[in-house]
């Protein structure tokens, strides 16, 4: 059996149909996030879920209010450079590394230490200054708040984490009953947090449990 330091969890997240979800799993202090499992809820329409694993780090270079789209890297960020992997799928694709772009997920931590999952709408010129395409929301960021940047659900090194639910049905991932080894990834980083992705077209999607572990060692 598996054995963290903590356990936590998420129940019942969801958006309008045409709005992406998102969880952010984990992500604490020092620690390692492990993706336990997780069921997904589909309407009449089968959506795709991509657990998604942190890809490159820094920090804010300047605080950023509640409301404002605009944030300011300490650095230019690299994704689709570390292959997903995990204790049921360990297969590495090929990928070419590319720079963070338009439509890219990133998780920056607020000024209340939780995770706020933005979508990336642009980069200036300076390839720092990246505009979101929503608002920050409240209580806003830090000046040196943490940022992991993750990419895009469609970039290779997510190939092997791509999970299909059952149309007007709840699925669970690992499909398996009882206690089990099985998980579904890790973090790449200490205190990154693991991000499930719903595109959730068409009809409304939920996740309806989320749990993952933390530990001090990977």
């Amino acid at each position: 059996m598996l054995h963290f330091l903590e356990q936590d969890g998420a129940a019942n997240v969801t958006n309008a149909f045409g709005t992406i979800i998102t969880v952010a799993c984990g992500g604490k202090g020092h620690k390692w996030t492990t993706l336990l499992n997780f069921s997904y809820k589909s309407g009449g329409t089968q959506h795709t879920v991509t657990a998604m694993t942190d890809q490159d780090s820094c920090q804010l270079a300047a605080a950023a209010a509640a409301a404002q789209a605009v944030v300011v890297m300490s650095k230019q960020m690299t994704v689709n450079q570390i292959a997903h992997s995990s204790d049921m799928l360990a297969t590495d694709f090929p990928n070419v590394p590319r720079v963070l772009a338009a439509s890219d997920l990133v998780a920056i931590r607020d000024a209340k230490g939780r995770w706020q999952v933005m979508v990336v709408s642009s980069i200036a010129a300076d390839l720092v200054t990246v505009t979101m395409t929503g608002n920050v929301g409240a209580p806003g960021f830090l000046n040196g708040a943490q940022v992991f940047a993750y990419g895009a659900p469609a970039d290779t090194v997510f190939d092997s984490a791509k999970f299909l639910p059952g149309t007007s049905a709840t699925t669970n991932f690992p499909n398996t009953e009882g206690p089990s080894d099985e998980i579904i990834c890790k973090a790449n980083s200490q205190g990154a947090p693991i991000i499930l992705h719903s595109g959730n077209a068409t009809a409304q999607g939920y996740f309806t449990k989320v749990s993952w572990g933390l530990n001090k060692a990977c």
